[in-house]
């Protein structure tokens, strides 16, 4: 990808990696840290590139939007490339990247791939949920992550994370969330999606919003109803 929107020379790609190669490397990885490339240049690159030189791993190293991940990913393996780096739930990304829901592609996403590819794959998938676990308690749940399993059609594992993310902020362990704890939610959402503090205005308005019953606190139900309706607002805006 080119943040600059000039076009993509894959003849200049081929050149860096006759250079690299030439150097004894044997592992090569084309890497899109903006998350600007597509399917189709994917395609158009590994497809060139792989057949010139059989004797280096070319890999790839993506950022995405959670709702290209996937099409990225696919396009690559199915041009070839079998060495593809991720991250659990997407974490990390670029500063100069558009979008706060640009990062890494997804571990969850490639392993979903794989499994449509019928692209056998050595991961132990009940390690991979303790290793879920781990990162999520000590990085807690990502609106990416929610974005993924909406994304992925996986109601489970949107479910689980929506619960998580509810429990976090559930501070008094009462089984619903009071004002300052629904806008300490609203707050932490708003800075990872790399947004100005909500006001509190518009906060007040979202809460009356998912308060379904009018008992003047939110539920887990009427929590999931509107990371629901958050989600799929934010998936149209994406399109």
């Amino acid at each position: 990808g080119n943040p600059y929107k000039e076009d993509i020379s894959i003849a200049q790609v081929q050149e860096l990696v006759e250079k690299v190669a030439a150097i004894g490397c044997r592992i090569i990885s084309l890497a899109d840290t903006v998350g600007t490339g597509t399917p189709e240049i994917i395609e158009e690159t590994y497809t060139t590139i792989i057949p010139k030189f059989p004797e280096i791993r070319i890999g790839g190293h993506f950022h995405s939007g959670t709702t290209t991940a996937v099409d990225k990913v696919t396009a690559a393996l199915k041009s070839g490339c079998r060495r593809l780096d991720s991250a659990i739930g997407g974490m990390g990304g670029c500063p100069f990247a558009k979008s706060a829901l640009v990062g890494n592609v997804p571990t969850e996403g490639v392993l979903d791939c794989l499994d449509a590819l019928g692209v056998p794959h050595p991961i132990d998938m009940p390690q991979m949920k303790y290793c879920h676990s781990i990162k999520h308690d000590i990085f807690g749940v990502a609106v990416k992550e929610l974005v993924l399993a909406q994304t992925l059609n996986n109601e489970n594992w949107f479910r689980k994370l929506v619960n998580k993310h509810f429990d976090a902020h559930d501070k008094s362990g009462s089984g619903y969330l009071d004002k300052p704890e629904f806008a300490a939610s609203m707050k932490e959402v708003f800075a990872e999606l790399g947004e100005e503090e909500p006001p509190a205005e518009k906060i007040e308005r979202s809460f009356q919003k998912m308060d379904l019953t009018g008992d003047g606190v939110i539920t887990i139900d009427e929590y999931m109803v509107g990371a629901r309706r958050m989600l799929l607002k934010r998936l149209k805006e994406m399109e």
